[in-house]
C-alpha cells in the first residue's frame, strides 16, 4: 500500500516501539512491523487482549511515550511522518489534528480547574478564531448530551457523574476540530446503559464531523457495533485485518477466532469457550507466532518461524500458519 493514499486519514508503516532500560542497557521491544492505515470519515477498531500492543500503538502516533520511548517507522498524517516533527509541532497536532480519549475521564481532567476552564484552554490553543469560547463550548456540550451549559462550565469534575465525565472529555477533544479522534476504550469504567450511550454518541459524532474515529478495545461487541474496519493485535504484531464484516464471518487467524468464540452470545447456541493461558510476557521482536504457546493448532513452524502474510482480498490479511497448510493436511491436522 502506498502510505500517500488519499483514502487513509493516517497510515502508519512499520511501525516498531520500544522502551529504553537505563539498568540493562537495551530497548525492549513492544510493537514490532506494525502497518495499518484508518480510512478517512470510518471507525477503525484496534483490538486485543491487554498488552497486546494497543494503547502503546496510539501513544507512539501522539508522541506521548515518554523519555524512554523509541519509535522508528513512519506516522504519516497529510503527507507528513509525524515522527520528523518537533515536540512544538506535535502540540500542534495533538488537539488540533489529532484528539484522544483516554479510559478513565477522572485522571484525564484535572480536579483542581473547572470544566470551563479546561475546555477553554483547548478552544484557546486550537481555535483562536472562536469570539466567543463560552458559547461555543456550550454549543458542543449540548451536541454530546449535556444540555445544562452554562451551569456545568462552572463546575469541578467530582461534581460529576462518570458518565457526565465521559461526555466532558468528548466535548473537549472535539472543541479542537480535529480530523481524528482516537478512544482508548472509552467505556471501560462505565456501567453498561452508561457504555451504550457513550458508544453511540461516539458513533454519531463520527458521522456528523465526517471524522476517522479510532477505538482501542478488548470487546468484540463494540467492534461489531460501531467499527467498519478492525486490527487485531497480539504480541506486538497485526494477526489479522479487515472489514469487519471479513473479520467476523471469515476470520483467518486462530487468535482471532478465539476471541470470537469467547464471546457471549456470538455463536446462538454455543457455548462460550474462552482462550487458554495468558498473553505471552516476551518481547515483540521474537521471530516465532506470539499465540503459539496458546494456540490449539500449533505446529513446529509455528514456534521457529512468524508466518508471511495472506491476500484474502484487497482489505482482508492474515498472518497464521494454517493458512499455508494444504487443504489435505489441515484437514489431517483438523481431525
Amino acid at each position: 500500500m502506498e502510505t500517500n493514499r488519499k483514502d487513509y486519514a493516517l497510515y502508519i508503516e512499520d511501525l516498531h516501539t520500544g522502551f529504553y532500560n537505563r539498568v540493562e542497557d537495551k530497548v525492549s521491544s513492544v510493537l514490532n512491523g506494525i502497518t495499518f492505515g484508518a480510512e478517512r470519515g470510518k471507525i477503525l477498531g484496534v483490538v486485543g487482549e491487554s498488552g497486546s500492543g494497543k494503547s502503546v500503538t496510539m501513544l507512539s502516533v501522539m508522541g506521548l511515550l515518554g523519555p524512554n520511548g523509541r519509535v522508528t517507522g513512519r506516522i504519516m498524517l497529510d503527507g507528513e511522518n509525524l515522527l520528523d516533527y518537533s515536540d512544538k509541532q506535535m502540540r500542534e497536532i495533538r488537539g488540533g489534528k489529532i484528539a484522544m480519549i483516554f479510559q478513565d475521564p477522572m485522571t484525564t481532567l484535572n480536579p483542581v480547574f473547572t470544566i470551563g476552564d479546561q475546555i477553554r484552554e483547548v478552544v484557546k490553543l486550537h481555535r483562536p478564531d472562536i469570539e466567543d469560547a463560552n458559547a461555543y463550548i456550550i454549543e458542543l456540550l449540548r451536541e454530546v448530551g449535556i444540555n445544562d451549559g452554562e451551569r456545568r462550565l462552572k463546575q469541578y469534575p467530582h461534581e460529576l457523574s462518570g458518565g457526565r465525565r465521559q461526555r466532558i472529555v468528548i466535548a473537549m477533544a472535539l472543541a479542537g476540530n480535529p480530523d481524528i479522534l482516537i478512544a482508548d476504550e472509552p467505556t471501560t469504567a462505565l456501567d453498561v446503559t452508561v457504555q451504550a450511550q457513550i458508544l453511540e454518541l461516539i458513533k454519531k459524532l463520527s458521522e456528523t464531523h465526517n471524522m476517522t474515529t479510532i477505538m482501542i478495545t478488548h470487546d468484540l461487541g463494540i467492534v461489531a457495533n460501531i467499527c467498519d474496519n478492525v486490527v487485531i493485535l497480539y504480541g506486538g504484531r497485526i494477526c489479522e485485518m479487515g472489514t469487519t464484516r471479513e473479520v467476523f464471518k471469515e476470520s483467518a487467524h486462530e487468535y482471532t477466532k478465539g476471541l470470537i468464540r469467547a464471546v457471549p452470545g456470538a455463536v446462538p447456541g454455543r457455548k462460550l469457550i474462552p482462550i487458554e493461558g495468558v498473553p505471552a510476557n516476551r518481547s515483540a521482536f521474537t521471530n516465532e507466532c506470539a499465540f503459539c504457546p496458546r494456540c490449539e493448532k500449533a505446529m513446529e513452524i509455528c514456534a521457529g518461524e512468524f508466518p508471511p502474510e495472506t491476500v484474502f482480498s484487497e482489505t482482508h490479511k492474515a498472518w497464521c500458519w494454517m493458512n499455508h497448510l494444504p487443504e489435505s493436511k489441515e484437514a489431517e491436522h483438523d481431525g
